[in-house]
């Protein structure tokens, strides 16, 4: 036997003899899973020994673990070095870096913003640099990543680099100090001209709680009548921000979510501990499919305890725990332990979701949300609310479609590279908009990139085309809370849901709204065919209680 097979063999006896002192297996389960082990250590052992090609013991461990979590839920995964590096990264919300948003473009390095009050803004670099050195090595055939590895480094500590700038005849050279780098979680807010609030939230790091409780603090300070806050794409993050959000609009002993699991050390609830921030300002949570996790947490809480409207479109479903476990110093294992459940009992989780139909679920979504049965909770004021995973919004509001110009504009990041040629030799106030002469540059700028389109499509696209050229004119001018205000304006979902304000004053009023929109659809269903959400094969749930 060899030593390979005869470690893995060892490792697994004893594996299974401290499982079997710590949970009481049976016999028979002990001598199921050890002869299991035997045949995994075998094959392993063969393909190590025989295989046409030389083979790495670590590899294949590597993607037997994969496997094995392959087989489970999309969200239980093996964390390599990078992706364990990563994690703790995005999860604390800072690192040491030099504070600049990076991508490739045209195969080159590029600057695509830097991070205000960072060290590169300091020392001036812009979006559209072209980094083509960094401490002395070129940048040529550098993915984003390898760029990542070598700009991050301990706080304190100089990186060099060399950068092409449009309009500047020679490389320029910065040596630049690093510096703690904190990610934004609220990058943008603003106050409507008719007094409505709106807070961009884009993640849920370590310091999410308090940059979203000091940008409330400014709003309420404008006196503000209405507050939007934005929750698309949010991916979530860390459940204590997740509570800590939730904390600034509920009221004190209200529960914000529970978890359960197998084990009675996964379940947990989690109970508000502070009168809501805001008051009774009537608040309004804007979603899509790409809302999940603590988002969802944040949105169904406060959807169950009526403290507000949730709009847009059904979120994605995220609602598992994933416990992360250390394997070494530098590898680490993500596992589903347990589901949050809204106060009034609903699955966040979408139990469709697997390796296998994860891709066909997503296609299929929208239409499977509108049709299928819907098990049916009650808010605490009553109002009717839906099961079946993610968060079901109280008014849907769909988003504009983009066209397909607009698409392969939009892809090829068109906009933000002529902004970066356009910028160097033109004045950019606040009070610029788009003219003819933008207009006739950009065109030829896209005749020069081969883009072609009909008449037909550019007249189509031409309000979001000026959009796209201005938010990106005033990024490079004014940086990133500039060009939010610039997509706020073709933003339809947003501006859709600034109307739910005009339509109505309080909260009650908004909830109507909501009545009446779950009514219409309800008789549109009719029509077609469909029955009704509430005459559907459903069960009434009103057997958990709330804290």
């Amino acid at each position: 036997m060899s030593k390979v097979h005869r470690r893995l063999l060892a490792l697994g006896a004893v594996g299974l003899l401290v499982g079997a002192a710590v949970a009481g297996q049976s016999e028979t389960r002990d001598d199921n899973a050890y002869r299991q082990l035997r045949r995994f250590s075998e094959v392993l052992n063969r393909i190590h020994s025989d295989y046409v090609e030389e083979t790495s013991v670590e590899d294949l461990m590597d993607a037997a673990i994969r496997g094995m979590l392959q087989s489970l839920d999309p969200h239980s995964q093996y964390l390599d070095r990078k992706q364990y590096g990563d994690l703790m990264v995005g999860t604390q919300g800072s690192f040491g870096g030099l504070g600049i948003v990076i991508s490739i473009r045209g195969e080159v390095l590029t600057v695509i913003a830097p991070i205000e009050g960072t060290p590169a803004s300091r020392m001036g670099i812009q979006g559209g640099d072209q980094i083509l050195f960094i401490d002395g090595e070129p940048t040529e055939g550098f993915t984003a990543d390898d760029a990542v590895n070598r700009l991050r480094g301990p706080e304190g500590t100089d990186v060099t680099i060399k950068i092409r700038r449009e309009g500047v005849p020679e490389l320029l050279e910065y040596t630049i100090t690093r510096d703690i780098i904190k990610l934004k979680s609220v990058p943008f807010k603003y106050v409507s001209e008719d007094g409505v609030g709106y807070v961009r939230l884009s993640q849920f790091s370590k310091t999410t709680g308090s940059e979203l409780e000091a940008a409330l603090d400014s709003l309420e300070g404008a006196g503000i009548r209405g507050l939007i806050l934005d929750l698309r794409s949010n991916p979530g993050g860390l459940l204590e921000q997740a509570v800590e959000v939730s904390d600034l609009f509920l009221d004190d002993g209200q529960m914000i979510t529970y978890t359960k699991g197998r084990k009675r050390a996964a379940e947990n609830s989690f109970v508000d501990v502070s009168d809501s921030r805001l008051g009774e300002v009537p608040l309004v949570v804007l979603v899509d499919g790409h809302s999940a996790s603590a988002s969802e947490i944040v949105s169904g809480a406060i959807q169950d305890w009526d403290r507000g409207l949730v709009v847009g479109q059904a979120t994605f479903g995220k609602g598992s725990v994933q416990s992360v476990i250390p394997l070494d110093e530098e590898t680490g294992l993500k596992l589903t332990t347990a589901k949050y459940y809204t106060p009034s009992g609903r699955c966040i989780q979408r139990d469709e979701f697997n390796r296998k139909d994860r891709d066909e679920a997503e296609g299929a979504k929208g239409e499977a949300d509108s049709l299928a049965p819907k098990e049916v909770f009650y808010t605490n004021a009553r109002r009717p609310v839906y099961g079946g995973g993610g968060i079901a919004p109280d008014i849907e509001i769909e988003q504009r479609k983009m066209e397909e110009l607009e698409a392969r504009i939009e892809r090829r990041g068109l906009f933000f590279n002529f902004a970066v040629e356009y910028f160097p030799y033109h004045a950019i106030d606040r009070d610029w908009e788009v003219g003819p002469e933008a207009i006739d540059q950009f065109r030829q700028f896209l005749t020069k990139r081969e883009i072609e389109y009909t008449p037909e499509e550019w007249d189509s696209s031409e309000t979001y085309v000026r959009n796209g050229i201005k938010r990106e004119l005033f990024r490079k001018a004014f940086g990133d809370e500039a060009a939010y205000e610039v997509l706020a304006v073709t933003d339809t979902q947003l501006q859709a849901t600034f109307d739910l304000f005009r339509k109505a004053r309080d909260l009650d009023a908004l909830f109507a709204l909501s009545t009446e929109w779950r009514l219409r659809k309800e008789r549109e269903s009719a029509v077609a065919g469909t029955a009704p959400a509430d005459s559907l094969d459903i069960t009434i749930r009103g057997d958990v209680e709330r804290q």
